[in-house]
C-alpha cells in the first residue's frame, strides 16, 4: 500500500493524529463544492434560455458569470434618460482636484463611451474646489462636491448623478404618507378606549 505525504502542514498534523480531524470540515467542504457546481449549472441554463430579443440587456461577467442588467435599463423615466449634461469642474493645480484630474485621465473616456446619450463637459476653474454638476430634462440642476476624493469615488458620484431622476428632494412631514388621510387620525399603540 502506497501513501503520499501531504504538503500542507495542517494535513500533516491530521495525518499524524487522525482522531483530531474535525468531521465538520469534510461536510462543509462538500456543501461548498456542491453549491458552486449547482451555481454553475444554473448560470449555464440561464444563459441558454434567455431569448435573443432581450439578451442584449444582460451582461454576463466572465469572472462571476452572474447576469446583471446593463446600464441601458437603469434610471430612465419612460425609456428616456433624465440627465442631459454632466459638467466636471476642476482646478489644474489645486490639491483638492487631484482625484478629479486622475478621474478625467483614466475613467472619464470610458464613462463617455458607456453613456453616449450624455453630454460631458469639462470646465477649468482655477483656485476653486472641484464639483460635478448635473443638468436634467426637468430643468433642475444637482451639484455634488468632489473635493479630495479618489477617482473611484468621483466615478461613483458621476454614476449616482446619471442614475438619479433630477427631482427635488422633498422633506416628509410625517412618516405616514397617503393620498386619503384618515379623519380619525393615524393609529398608534397609546390609544385609550
Amino acid at each position: 500500500m502506497e501513501t503520499h505525504a501531504p504538503h500542507d502542514p495542517a494535513e500533516q498534523a491530521f495525518a499524524r493524529c487522525p482522531y483530531q480531524k474535525p468531521r465538520i470540515c469534510d461536510r462543509s467542504s462538500k456543501i461548498i463544492t456542491d453549491f458552486f457546481a449547482l451555481k454553475e449549472r444554473v448560470v449555464t441554463n440561464v444563459k441558454d434560455k434567455i431569448p435573443a430579443e432581450i439578451a442584449d440587456f444582460f451582461v454576463f461577467s466572465e469572472a462571476t458569470d452572474e447576469p446583471s442588467t446593463s446600464s441601458n435599463l437603469q434610471m430612465s423615466q419612460r425609456g428616456v434618460w433624465q440627465l442631459q449634461k454632466l459638467v466636471v469642474s476642476y482646478c489644474n493645480w489645486g490639491g483638492s482636484s487631484r482625484g478629479v484630474r486622475a478621474f478625467m485621465e483614466s475613467q472619464l473616456p470610458s464613462f463617455k463611451e458607456t453613456n453616449p446619450q450624455l453630454e460631458v463637459v469639462t470646465e477649468l476653474n482655477r483656485g476653486q474646489h472641484p464639483y460635478l454638476k448635473g443638468h436634467y430634462k426637468n430643468k433642475n440642476e444637482r451639484v455634488v462636491s468632489v473635493m479630495n476624493m479618489t477617482p473611484e469615488e468621483v466615478m461613483l458620484c458621476a454614476t449616482r448623478l446619471r442614475n438619479s431622476l433630477g427631482r427635488k428632494v422633498v422633506k416628509l412631514k410625517t412618516r405616514h404618507v397617503t393620498k386619503h388621510p384618515s379623519v380619525q387620525g393615524t393609529w398608534n399603540t397609546n390609544i385609550q378606549i
